[in-house]
């Protein structure tokens, strides 16, 4: 399989713009970031659904990279303050606490 340099710069960047925040010691791998990317750019995906969103990594990276909508489901109260501080400039972004509500 053949790196796409656009995608694992992409993957890069939101890694380093997530670890200087407060929470990052808990961020996804920049593999990681890559392969769910190159995923969002390979199938015909209508949303993307990030569980246990922490600090908002995924869903940023997934914003930031596609015209796909995200709906983000967290519970703990400091990553939801993080997150929404985060992603405040992103669109198409939905945050829910209850994800009997998804």
């Amino acid at each position: 399989m053949q790196i796409n340099n656009e995608v694992l710069v992409s993957a890069e960047t939101v890694h380093h713009i997530f670890s200087g925040k407060d929470g990052s010691s808990h961020i996804t791998t920049i593999s990681s970031l890559y392969n769910i990317l190159v995923l969002t750019k390979t199938y015909d995906f209508s949303l993307v659904v990030d569980i246990g969103s922490g600090i908002g990594t995924i869903s940023y990276l997934v914003l930031e990279n596609t015209n796909l909508p995200v709906i983000s489901y967290e519970t703990n109260s400091w990553c939801i303050e993080y997150q929404m501080k985060n992603l405040k400039e992103c669109r198409n972004y939905n945050l829910h606490l209850n994800i009997l509500n998804i």
